[in-house]
């Protein structure tokens, strides 16, 4: 496909699996890349549409719950509930590891007003 650009990447197929694709590949004259790529765009139009309802639904769901509690009033409420219900077990614990710049000077400005 000249002027697309195409990403080449490593997939692993058990044994079984791999024979049944060299071997429709073979009846088929094409190349197992064919195969695997339209195999790809197939599922990828078969489970666009259960996505989008699913994205739907979730989306209904949040518009519901913001006409229903248009403040977070409920939903602040709960979350304050669930955090003194629950034993946070890191709570209180330092955290290892590299800080972004972003932390650090989060952490700079908190240090600075304290």
């Amino acid at each position: 496909m000249p002027g697309r650009k195409q990403h080449v990447f490593t997939a692993r197929f058990d044994e079984a699996l791999f024979e049944e694709v060299q071997e429709v590949t073979r009846l088929q004259s094409g190349s197992i890349n064919q195969f695997v790529t339209t195999a790809v765009q197939r599922h990828l139009r078969s489970t666009r549409n259960e996505l989008m309802n699913r994205y739907e639904v979730a989306l209904e769901k949040l518009r519901k719950m913001a006409a229903e509690d248009p403040e977070f009033t409920n939903s602040l409420d709960a979350f304050v509930d669930a955090e003194l219900e629950h034993e946070d077990p890191i709570e209180g614990l330092p955290q290892v590891g590299e800080r972004s710049p972003e932390e650090q000077e989060l952490l700079d400005i908190f240090a600075a007003s304290a």
